[in-house]
């Protein structure tokens, strides 16, 4: 009798937990080509120029024409997650930036610690990727779809803008 209870209760629980994960995946299904031309794409790392402007990592992604009823919306890349943005000069030029870790505060009293603010991770752990691989996130005609960057180049760290005197 036991034995039968303990079967009815996990056969539901399985089939639930199979259901909800086959969906997760059906939203995560990665495209084979993409509706525009990616010219470039490249990574490298960025020192910290001023306090607003913090150290990190940028995702660049280069566009052959501007897009019309498509929108970059973000760069999944190394377990994290950001907004591609176009750049302001070069409309063709999406870049994600991922800020480094910053600095915490780590002390016996509670209180001084108020203000570190916690790791950001992907809000999806569904993207298993190597070191040098990618996924961008798009829109077309309103659908949410994924595309798969592999072996991004690494570049130089970029050097700060300097100031002509």
């Amino acid at each position: 009798m036991k034995l039968a209870t303990l079967l009815y209760g996990i056969i539901p629980l399985v089939f639930f937990s199979s259901c909800s994960s086959s969906q997760q995946l059906q939203n995560f299904v990665l495209q084979e080509q993409v509706p525009f031309e990616i010219v470039e794409y490249y990574y490298q790392d960025w020192p910290q120029h001023t306090r607003t402007s913090p150290a990190g990592i940028h995702v660049t992604i280069v566009l052959k024409e501007n897009l019309n009823s498509i929108e970059l919306k973000e760069v999944f890349f190394r377990d994290k997650q950001v907004a591609l943005k176009p750049e302001l000069r070069a409309p063709t030029v999406y870049v994600g930036k991922f800020p480094k870790q910053t600095d915490r505060i780590l002390n016996a009293d509670p209180v001084k610690e108020y203000g570190n603010k916690p790791p950001q991770f992907s809000k999806n752990g569904s993207f298993k990727l190597s070191s040098n691989d990618a996924i961008i996130s798009y829109t077309e005609r309103g659908k949410l779809l994924y595309y798969k960057l592999t072996d991004i180049e690494e570049r130089g760290t970029r050097q700060a803008p300097r100031n002509p005197r």
